[in-house]
């Protein structure tokens, strides 16, 4: 397999640099866990030079803390559609070829995509 690297690829400051402050916000604070030495730092190093201090990040952690859907290790769900926070469940149904509907299923909405 192929080594990983020890420095945040281009591919990866590119895309930290598109992300949005809030999703930036939700990317460190509640999935820092979930990241790799390399995400951690491109994502801190993102944070710093957008100046997103710990202030922010207490503030967001205030606003989302008791919405976020959580699965049964803890971590946090994200978003079928967005791969934002989720902070719902809804049942959907599963289709064969888009048409033919199979099974029910639970998927995780943000508040956007939730209703």
């Amino acid at each position: 397999m192929f080594p990983a690297p020890e420095q945040p690829t281009a591919k990866l400051t590119n895309w930290l640099g598109s992300l949005t402050d809030e999703e930036l916000l939700d990317r460190w604070v509640f999935c820092r866990e979930e990241l790799t030495e390399v995400g951690k730092s491109g994502t801190a190093h993102e944070m710093e030079k957008r100046g997103l201090t710990a202030s922010h990040q207490e503030l967001h952690r205030k606003a989302w803390e008791g919405r976020l859907w959580r699965d049964s290790k803890g971590l946090t769900r994200v978003c079928h559609r967005c791969n934002r926070m989720a902070t719902s469940r809804k049942w959907s149904i599963r289709k064969i070829f888009r048409l033919i509907p199979l099974i029910p299923i639970r998927i995780a909405c943000c508040p956007d995509h939730g209703s």
